[in-house]
This record gives C-alpha cells, structure tokens and sequence, in this order.
C-alpha cells in the first residue's frame, strides 16, 4: 500500500481562490464529481491545499493535475508544482487526521475545527452530503471510530435529536447555512425548497408552534402540508442535524486553549 501526502500552494503564497468563501466549497464538490478512487483525506486552506493519496506517486501527480484543471477558474493566480512525500505507516496517518483537520487553528482561520468547511471532517462523519465523493480513510483505518474522528477535530460527538433551537426565524436561518453546507453551495433552487422543508420538519419535531413557523413562512395550508411531507434523502436529512448540532455552543474550553494537534490521540 503506497500512501502519498501531496501539497501544492499558490505561487507566493497568496490567496488560493478569488473568494475562499464561495470557491473553496465548490472546490470540494467539483472534487467530489472528479471520481477518482484512492482519495484518502483532504484539506484546503486560504493558500494551499493538503491530500493524501492512494496509489504510485505517478498517480498522485495526475490527480493533482486534473484537480488543478478542475480548480482553474476559481484560482486568483499561479499555482506552484506539487511536494508528495510517502505516508510511513499507520501512525503517521492517524498523526495526518488530526493535522488536516486541525488546519484551521494552525493558520489563525478563526474557526474551530469541528465548524470549519475546508477539510473532510464533515464528509468522514456524515455532516455534508456529496455522493460522489468516496474517501479511502476507513477501508484503510476500520478501527478508527466516529468519536476517534471528532476527538481529532477537538470535540465530542453531538447530540442531534433535535434542532437545538425553538425559535423559528434562527431555525430557518441555520437550516439555511447547513443546506448550503451540505449541498456544496450548488443546486441553489432545490437547495431553497429543500431548506425549507427541512425548516419546516426539524421545527415540527422540536416541538415549534406551528403559528410561529407560519409567521416566519406565511405560507397557506396546502403548501405547509407539501412541506410536512415531502420526502427527503435521509443523508441530507441527518447532515443538516448534525450540522445544527455543530454550530451550537459547546461545552468546555474555547479554541485558543485547545490541545496542540501533536497531542491529539486516535488509537
């Protein structure tokens, strides 16, 4: 098994894409529909971007090579050659996990781990929906669990019974940003009206008086009940729940007094 850390950056290590905030999502989905097997892990950070890889390092070069052909019009300038150094065993790996998840407080990104878009932790624990995108990481590691994978992003696994919020307008809101997150920031229209049945259901499960919904959405009866019962991909479901349960304050110590990420253990 040949296991390669591959990275390249921009030329000048100036911003990677003319706007992280839109492009770095869409990077990601156009990663997903690449297709490629032997995706181990990934990040992408304001100016380069972190995989591992499975295969030859010939095959790490080409996947590079299409993911830069892929990325082209998204990035603001050059981008520089690729660095592929061999993954040495299994502890290194596990030592890459929490490295690219980590990614975030190493760069001074001001977002937590566990909240941060950029690497794969929210496709390893079912918080965005991509289809396409099949990482490697579990076939190689069947032992690492899902806590093992939020311990690596600095947090516990959250309860996502319900919503976490019982008021409507916040709700819709955070359902909102999670589709987006979820969905890639693609697929705006059906993302809208996937939002908002989903709004509409999380707030019915939580308990939110449907009056108050209904002030939010003043829609009539006929489309409150399409809502109520409009099926959705119980994977896109889940992940938007866990995503609410991400975004909720957290218990413990705050970022600037997180563990340093060499410290993080996963066996």
């Amino acid at each position: 098994m040949e296991l390669w850390h591959t990275n390249f950056a921009s030329i000048g290590r100036l911003p990677l894409f003319h706007d992280a905030k839109i492009h770095r999502p869409l990077a990601i989905r156009r990663l997903a529909k690449l297709g490629f097997d032997g995706l181990v892990l990934f990040c992408i950070v304001d100016d380069h971007v972190h995989l591992v890889l499975r295969g030859s390092r010939s095959f790490a070069g080409k996947v590079v090579s299409r993911i830069k052909q892929s990325w082209e019009d998204f990035f603001a300038g050059d981008v520089g050659g690729a660095f592929h150094r061999p993954v040495e065993d299994r502890s290194h790996l596990l030592s890459l996990i929490s490295y690219f998840f980590d990614q975030p407080r190493i760069h001074g990104l001001g977002a937590a781990p566990h909240q941060w878009d950029g690497s794969c932790f929210f496709d390893l624990v079912g918080a965005r929906w991509l289809p396409a995108l099949r990482l490697e990481l579990l076939d190689l590691l069947p032992r690492v669990s899902l806590s093992a994978l939020y311990k690596a992003a600095k947090t516990t696994p959250p309860n996502i019974a319900n919503p976490g919020t019982t008021n409507p307008t916040s709700l819709w809101e955070a359902v909102q940003r999670a589709f987006a997150v979820v969905l890639g920031h693609e697929q705006r229209s059906w993302q809208w009206v996937m939002a908002r049945a989903a709004a509409v259901q999380l707030a019915q499960a939580a308990g939110i008086p449907r009056g108050e919904m209904l002030a939010v959405h003043p829609f009539g009866e006929r489309t409150w009940r399409r809502m109520i019962q409009r099926p959705l991909p119980r994977e896109a479901l889940n992940a938007v729940r866990l995503q609410l349960a991400l975004y909720q304050p957290r218990c413990g110590r705050e970022l600037e007094t997180l563990t340093d990420r060499n410290t993080a253990q996963l066996a």
